[in-house]
């Protein structure tokens, strides 16, 4: 599958690269498409190279000793995985999913690792990648000292785009919602209902889709109460 140079200048790790390079791209970037619940990068194994999303949707989760699932959480277009194995050559701590049907692009491993020793705006890239992979990790460790309730609540902020006043977002199965916040999917359920009661967050549909509603400025009027454990 054939990229163009405008698509390849849309995504931000290859914003860094030079026209000459995005030319010759198709030498080496692979464009592969990936079905729902297609694993692209495997707990425990070294990652091939640096995927990239182009469309679609990819949950990171990691699994435990007795193979249950743990979410950590989502990334979506323009974002990219498979970096730490690039860096340190240590096989993936998480698994990557596909969490609905997509698109990805692969830098393989060794010109990646090329472009990350001769080109300063592509490992700035990088670095970026990693910070916010530790921003997201602080605000899951956050999210898992809270009630449930309140891990529904703060999972769905953290996956919503603002938009004014509010923060709005795709809905996901309440199953997929379980495993991102260590909750069972019918306590899931049953605090997304509590959650509509308080008025704190709107269910609804938009352009056909399943949608939730949080008002931005709420966290600071919510952040202290204490609703009732489940």
């Amino acid at each position: 599958m054939q990229i163009a140079i405008d698509v390849l200048k849309s995504l931000p790790l290859l914003q860094t690269l030079s026209d000459e390079q995005l030319k010759s791209a198709g030498e080496w970037l692979g464009a592969h498409k990936v079905d729902t619940n297609e694993v692209i990068v495997k707990q425990g194994s070294p990652s091939n190279g640096i995927f990239i999303i182009l469309q679609g949707q990819f949950k990171i989760v990691t699994f435990d000793i007795e193979d249950q699932e743990c979410g950590l959480l989502f990334i979506g277009e323009k974002s990219f995985v498979g970096e730490l194995s690039i860096l340190d050559d240590i096989p993936s701590s998480a698994t990557v999913i596909a969490s609905q049907p997509s698109w990805v692009l692969r830098i393989p491993q060794n010109i990646a690792r090329t472009f990350l020793e001769t080109n300063p705006k592509f490992a700035s890239q990088i670095m970026r990648r990693l910070a916010q992979a530790l921003r997201s990790t602080n605000e899951k460790v956050m999210m898992l000292s809270v009630k449930s309730q309140w891990r529904v609540y703060y999972f769905l902020r953290s996956l919503g785009a603002r938009q004014g006043m509010q923060i709005i977002g795709k809905l996901p199965t309440h199953q997929t919602i379980a495993s991102m916040v260590n909750l069972s999917r019918e306590t899931v359920t049953r605090n997304l209902k509590q959650l509509q009661q308080m008025g704190v967050i709107q269910l609804g549909v938009l352009n056909g889709e399943k949608v939730f509603i949080i008002e931005a400025e709420q966290k600071i009027q919510f952040e202290n109460r204490s609703p009732a454990n489940c």
